[in-house]
């Protein structure tokens, strides 16, 4: 951390390369990717979700990935990313994320807002996410 509490962002090539699972996880949960989503978790990663038990493993994701309602578009917008990379093989990541679907006029509604923590390991040349903490700060009726 420097003077003002921000954490060191550490190596560039690493903090871009985790950018681009963050950004990544976005289109692909859009997408509807499962594989694509799956694809950017460890293979024995956690998801910590409020008011639910944690995913555990990429076959737990795969379940949940699966049960979404995949009738209505949305879109995840993710911001505010700040990446501190703690060593040659791990990082601990904070981003914002902003959630809409189509309402019944088709008009974007937001219907979630929160933060990612985030901790990313590097597996077998890739960064992944290792665990994955989502607080929602607000959210929609």
């Amino acid at each position: 951390m420097n003077n003002l509490g921000i954490p060191n962002r550490g190596d560039a090539a690493a903090v871009a390369a985790i950018s681009e699972v963050i950004f990544g996880y976005c289109h692909s949960i859009d997408a509807f990717s499962d594989e694509g989503v799956l694809d950017l978790f460890m293979q024995d990663g956690e998801w910590w979700q409020p008011g639910t038990e944690p995913l555990r493993g990429r076959a737990q994701i795969a379940g949940f990935l699966g049960a979404r309602d995949r009738a209505i578009p949305r879109r995840h917008l993710a911001s505010n990313v700040v990446i501190d990379v703690e060593g040659p093989e791990q990082a601990k990541v904070v981003s914002y994320f902003t959630v809409f679907k189509a309402g019944p006029d088709g008009a974007p509604t937001p219907i979630s807002m929160g933060e990612y923590r985030d901790t990313f390991r590097l597996d077998e040349g890739r960064w992944r996410i290792a665990r994955r903490e989502t607080h929602r700060v607000f959210r929609a009726n």
